[in-house]
């Protein structure tokens, strides 16, 4: 007669963990793929945002204003107060460590960042254009974009390897790290997804930025 021992423990049933990571995995994989990247993305999503950004930037730039003017305070007290050969330290002091300067700077990191989400019509040149597809483009999945290309790509581990498109080799030496990057210990080159648009189309910068909008 068997009896029932409290102390053993039931088998896991790893046939439905494999199942279950499986599915987790692909779920984070999609989730990253449709996750927006850039400002502008973002705002596709939540467009009622739009709405406030103006006010947050004029906050901004009045707190920018303030430190301006707390920094040119602090410049001119050490032309006037300090001896010339020490200026310099007090010079390096406001630039470095002075806490307004500090603020004004992360003031207008902010205004530049709002700035690009929503300009205006005398901001939107094709310079703002190009950042924005810049953006999109660095987000780009460089898994996807190797495909698309039909290259023999192979899965090994966490990577994908494929033999070097710069330099004649028997055995692949050219690894890729998603979601972005890659390098190749046979040559050296290593870089991001634009650099290896460049690379596949043997193209410019520009180029490789516009042709990765569409991916």
């Amino acid at each position: 007669m068997i009896q029932n021992d409290k102390n053993l423990k039931e088998e896991p049933d790893w046939e439905f963990y494999d199942w279950a990571h499986k599915i987790e995995k692909e779920l984070r994989e999609e989730a990253r793929l449709f996750t927006p990247k850039t400002d502008s993305e973002w705002l596709e999503v939540f467009p009622e945002a739009k709405k406030v950004i103006p006010a947050i930037r004029k906050e901004w730039e009045n707190k920018a204003e303030n430190c301006r003017t707390l920094v040119n305070r602090a410049i001119e007290l050490v032309k006037n107060k300090s001896a010339k050969e020490n200026q310099w330290f007090w010079m390096d002091y406001i630039k470095y460590t002075f806490q307004p300067m500090q603020e004004f700077i992360e003031a207008k990191r902010h205004i530049k960042r709002l700035t690009w989400a929503i300009p205006n019509k005398k901001q939107q040149s094709g310079k703002a254009i190009f950042k924005d597809q810049l953006d999109r483009a660095k987000g780009q999945d460089i898994i996807r974009v190797a495909q698309m290309y039909g290259l023999p790509i192979k899965k090994s581990g966490s990577t994908y390897k494929l033999l070097c498109p710069k330099h004649n080799e028997k055995t692949a030496s050219f690894c890729i790290y998603p979601p972005t990057h890659y390098i190749c210990f046979g040559c050296g080159i290593k870089g991001g997804v634009i650099s290896f648009t460049q690379l596949i189309e043997n193209c410019s910068f520009k180029d490789a930025v516009t042709k990765l909008q569409n991916i």
